[in-house]
């Protein structure tokens, strides 16, 4: 199981389609896309549809290879971490938590974290009409407390991360695809040393 992560822009749905079509690994789209129109009902919702997702992608390795999450199911961590107007990091904590210990979710096998030029995102951004990219300049400033994030988690909760450049589709695609895969953690352990570190580092100055 593979999840694709990185700024608004940087072309993580145009490369997950790619995926899929040339080598055949199932796509899971992000919340907002696989739920449009859905009623946003409880403080959960959001959390729960990020496990449904895993879940999709679960089902559909069973007939593939690789798939392919189209952002982040544990995106609330270091979203919340960088933004915690949308909630305290405690709350998502103690939801995944649950969620692993109950079987329902796990981090992936490996996450590619992708990445380009701000100007290049700026230009796919405007480029794009089939897309309504709110707080754009906003999140381009997370970049670098994103990549913190993914960095922590590679380095200290042994989770595999890789950082690519994501310049030309086909040429990230087929890198992807080469990728050495191992299950990613089935415990909280991981959960918990990240949870830790997030709880030490502020992130609010790249905000």
């Amino acid at each position: 199981m593979i999840c694709l992560e990185g700024p608004s822009a940087v072309g993580k749905t145009t490369l997950a389609r790619h995926l899929e079509e040339r080598f055949g690994f199932p796509r899971v789209a992000e919340v907002n896309e696989l739920f449009a129109g859905a009623t946003r009902d409880g403080p959960t919702w959001y959390f729960d549809r990020q496990v449904e997702r895993h879940g999709f992608a679960a089902a559909a390795i069973q007939r593939a290879r690789s798939t392919v999450l189209d952002g982040d199911p544990f995106q609330p961590l270091w979203y919340n971490w960088i933004y915690p107007e949308f909630g305290p990091v405690t709350d998502a904590v103690h939801y995944y938590s649950k969620a692993i210990i109950g079987g329902h979710i796990a981090f992936p096998d490996c996450y590619v974290v992708l990445a380009a030029p701000r100007e290049a995102l700026r230009a796919r951004k405007d480029g794009d009409r089939t897309r309504r990219r709110g707080n754009f300049e906003r999140h381009l400033k997370m970049i670098e407390a994103q990549r913190r994030y993914f960095t922590a988690l590679r380095d200290h909760a042994g989770v595999a991360v890789h950082f690519i450049d994501n310049i030309q589709t086909a040429a990230t695609a087929a890198r992807i695809a080469d990728l050495p895969r191992a299950a990613g953690p089935k415990s909280t352990a991981a959960l918990q040393i990240i949870a830790d570190w997030l709880a030490a580092q502020p992130a609010a100055e790249f905000a």
